[in-house]
């Protein structure tokens, strides 16, 4: 009758501990809820473009490429490439 006492009290706790865990990953689910809604949003259009129109992945890759050129630009202009060299050959 021992076995049975040690065996139910083992079951309990990986019980308790599945439930602590799964109250972990539901933390941590809602806490990254808004960005991935954030970033659903941000491909909704071009999922649109690709599904509906003919040749979409084409198009949807071009417009995803044209609205982001304006901050790759942005982003040359602060760090010339050759002071990025210059930065990473001087630190090693």
């Amino acid at each position: 009758m021992t076995t049975q006492g040690t065996s139910e009290s083992t079951c309990h706790d990986v019980v308790g501990r599945l439930r602590d865990r799964c109250a972990r990953a539901v933390q941590i689910l809602i806490a990254f809820f808004p960005q991935g809604l954030a970033r659903l949003r941000d491909v909704a259009p071009y999922a649109a473009i690709e599904l509906i129109l003919p040749g979409g992945s084409l198009v949807a890759l071009a417009l995803w490429y044209r609205q982001h050129a304006k901050s790759r630009k942005r982003l040359s202009r602060h760090v010339p490439i050759n002071t990025a060299i210059r930065g990473l050959e001087s630190s090693v």
